[in-house]
């Protein structure tokens, strides 16, 4: 999500959903959903088989805009 140049992170979304014990944790990375403008991908931390966090990134395409000039 992070690796492509034509795109912004505009979003990261952070969820605790239990207790994280102080141990090495497994990381699950979900597939990049979406499409040519906006892209989702989803990452867990897990302590065993169980998700203890999980984040959200959203990334949207740059693009340049033609405005109008003041008037």
């Amino acid at each position: 999500l992070l690796e492509d140049a034509d795109g912004v992170l505009v979003r990261i979304l952070v969820e605790l959903l239990g207790p994280v014990p102080n141990q090495p944790l497994g990381v699950e990375v979900g597939p990049v959903e979406g499409g040519r403008r906006v892209v989702r991908q989803t990452v867990a931390l897990r302590a065993g088989d169980e998700a203890v966090a999980r984040a959200h990134g959203l990334r949207m395409r740059r693009a340049d805009l033609d405005l109008p000039a003041a008037a």
